[in-house]
């Protein structure tokens, strides 16, 4: 709230106001739906490995479902 004192201070009008608070909050929302979503995402990725250790972190399809995905493709 400091930032909005000195800028009210400094001669901001009602509407300059608003859009700083709104773009403040924007910034706020999308950094703790970031975090949550990190969090989230990790913690899925967690249970998912404990419940089947054979789950492949990231590779290469092999080349049976890229034929299922791709079937134009030989």
């Amino acid at each position: 709230m400091d930032r909005f004192d000195e800028e009210v201070a400094a001669g901001m009008d009602a509407h300059e106001a608003e859009e700083m608070v709104i773009a403040e909050l924007d910034g706020l929302g999308k950094s703790i739906l970031g975090q949550w979503a990190e969090n989230t995402h990790a913690q899925c990725l967690s249970e998912a490995r404990a419940n089947d250790p054979t789950l492949v972190k990231s590779g290469k399809k092999t080349p049976p479902v890229y034929r299922l995905r791709n079937p134009r493709s030989k």
